[in-house]
């Protein structure tokens, strides 16, 4: 079945015959909802869409929209994810809840991030559950869209695997400009989630620099081994929360121990370097 976007939210008013008219495009861009007949399997469905031109030339195109069948681990405690950041190491922040709202931060540059669900434990059997994904500020589709449109996506994982994410591609957020919403399941007996569906994540642009936890890296790390008399170099890179250099980055080096020497002020290069000897 096809239903149009044009109207309410959701895409919810379905296409007579799946025909589809002048007013549901805006500047040549229509968004539409393909929904499949409920099935046992996965499946995969082409769409064709030809137009209908009075007194013009028809064309048609083709595309294909692949459908998974949702999983079902067991027991409650069995089908409970834990959602957090994309990733703990760079580019994320925030404080990830399972019983309730929570903001996600990514680089106000970024296009493209990712909630990261971990299974209760090693998936004996590959699978997939659904996430509900909300365009709040059109970052995902678009300015075409002409409301803010929800789409479920799956988190598909292989077997043996501990944990899946969910990758959306969207233009740069800003800072504090644009978001967009993920929002699981409840878990259940039959359906893979987490503790509460309310535990919605807001993905935003965070701000950098300014906000959050900066890091300097040295090299060499240490210890360091000079002859007597001999000159120890140091440089360190300094970048913010989501992993970017900072340029212009002021920083403070110390000498402790032996040859102690007053603290130096040093400012980072274009690309976040400092060096010190």
């Amino acid at each position: 079945m096809f239903y149009q976007c044009i109207g309410a939210a959701g895409c919810t008013n379905l296409l007579t015959n799946g025909v589809a008219n002048t007013d549901h495009f805006i500047n040549g861009v229509g968004y539409f909802k393909v929904k499949a007949n409920d099935a046992t399997a996965d499946q995969t469905s082409t769409i064709t869409a030809t137009t209908d031109i009075v007194g013009g030339t028809n064309s048609s195109t083709t595309a294909s929209a692949s459908f998974k069948k949702l999983s079902d681990l067991g027991a409650i405690a069995d089908n409970t994810v834990t959602q957090g950041l994309g990733s703990t190491t760079a580019g994320y922040d925030g404080t990830p809840s399972q019983s309730a709202a929570w903001d996600m931060y990514v680089s106000s540059t970024a296009t493209a991030s990712a909630v990261k669900y971990t299974l209760p434990a090693a998936a004996t059997a590959a699978g997939a559950f659904a996430v509900l994904i909300t365009d709040s500020s059109k970052s995902i589709l678009g300015s075409g869209a002409k409301n803010a449109q929800t789409w479920y996506q799956v988190c598909s994982f292989a077997a043996a695997a501990t944990s899946c994410s969910v990758s959306t591609t969207h233009s740069a957020l800003g800072s504090g400009v644009s978001t967009y919403t993920v929002t699981p399941s409840t878990a259940d007996a039959s359906t893979i989630g987490v503790t509460s569906a309310s535990a919605v994540v807001t993905v935003n642009g965070g701000t950098p620099v300014t906000t959050g936890t900066n890091t300097v890296t040295a090299t060499p790390a240490g210890p360091i081994a000079a002859v007597a008399k001999g000159t120890v170099s140091l440089s360190a890179n300094i970048t913010d929360r989501y992993g970017n250099a900072i340029a212009n980055a002021a920083v403070t080096v110390t000498v402790a121990g032996r040859n102690t020497v007053a603290a130096t002020s040093k400012l980072s290069d274009a690309d976040g370097n400092v060096t010190f000897s």
